[in-house]
């Protein structure tokens, strides 16, 4: 198995990809860093899909999509391979609501605990099955999160599309209370399900303290 990390930033300038980029030299993940003049970030899938099934691609097996400007890394890539127990299933990032649609709340019934909702700003896919769902079911019209939930919810059929719903590879910081998520010396500590999260993402906007000073703590540790 060899995974590629893929992120896109329109702005490699900006603060919040610079600590991503930082962390993930630290960690020494192949990561490339895409950009397409016509991104938007409802349509990054599209971009990811011409990553895929370029020839650069045919070197790997999986893919890992991570957001940038509002993520940190705190661990390598031996620890995602040691997490990720089915190859040959996607998994995704999980989060506390529903977004955007609380009316597709009714698609993950089934799942357990605090984190239970797709979230599209992490996740970790077989190429092959990447390529398959994409092919089956375009974006269209759907922002990413729509297009995740879709895929979740209404054509997962063959079960090949997982969740992290226990933050052992992502964590989403959105909605966490006061002592979910605290910092034991250089790791994020996940109080609700135990976990060790790697990749650690301020979504809808949150205060990214918390991550920035577990990285801070890594790097001075060096």
């Amino acid at each position: 198995m060899k995974i590629k990390v893929l992120t896109h930033a329109s702005n490699q300038n900006e603060p919040g990809f610079q600590r991503w980029r930082q962390s993930m030299v630290h960690f020494k993940y192949d990561f490339t860093v895409l950009y397409d003049e016509n991104f938007g970030w409802a349509k990054v899938y599209d971009t990811l899909y011409k990553w895929c099934i370029s020839d650069e691609a045919k070197e790997y097996t999986h893919i890992l999509y991570t957001d940038s400007y509002d993520v940190v890394v705190v661990a390598g890539m031996s620890e995602v391979l040691e997490k990720y127990k089915d190859h040959t299933k996607a998994i995704f990032s999980t989060e506390k609501q529903c977004f955007p649609n609380i009316g597709q709340e009714k698609h993950f019934t089934d799942i357990q605990g605090e984190w239970k909702y797709i979230n599209a700003g992490g996740s970790l896919f077989p190429i092959d099955v990447f390529i398959d769902f994409f092919v089956y079911c375009p974006m269209g019209t759907t922002n990413v999160q729509e297009w995740c939930i879709n895929n979740y919810g209404v054509n997962n059929q063959n079960g090949l599309l997982t969740l992290d719903s226990n933050c052992q590879i992502f964590q989403t910081i959105a909605f966490a209370y006061e002592k979910e998520l605290i910092q034991i010396e250089d790791r994020l500590l996940n109080t609700v399900t135990g976990s060790l999260p790697i990749f650690l993402h301020g979504n809808g906007r949150t205060d990214m303290t918390l991550p920035n000073n577990i990285l801070n703590t890594i790097l001075q540790n060096k």
